[in-house]
């Protein structure tokens, strides 16, 4: 599919910005805008969730960031040999739990 080819390439690509940003401040700042950029666009899917009369799980955009993570995606298709349509079909499934359905994030102790 056409979208996998295009999800490689950019798996690829933010790989090789992982390992130079250890060494590269610029390319640690290009990595942390990426996230930065990432998150708010979660931020921004949560936001239309709301405007339909959906409420995301407490902690929802930080469930959702980490299971968008690209080491969530190596983990089952670069390392557990999943396909990209399987590794869709399991992200689309466990978001729409975990955001609207989950418990959400737990509460802290008190004490």
């Amino acid at each position: 599919a056409p979208e996998g080819r295009h999800h490689r390439g950019l798996t690829d690509i933010l790989a090789i910005l992982r390992s130079g940003a250890a060494a590269d401040p610029d390319l640690a700042a290009t990595e942390a805008e990426g996230m930065r950029r990432h998150r708010l666009g979660i931020e921004a899917v949560l936001e239309r969730i709301r405007a339909v009369g959906r409420e995301p799980v407490a902690g929802a955009t930080d469930v959702a960031v980490a299971l968008t993570s690209q080491g969530v995606h190596d983990a089952l298709v670069v390392e557990a040999g999943w396909s990209y349509d399987e590794y869709q079909a399991w992200l689309a499934a466990t978001l729409t739990g975990a955001v609207l359905d989950g418990p959400g994030r737990p509460a802290a102790e008190c004490g």
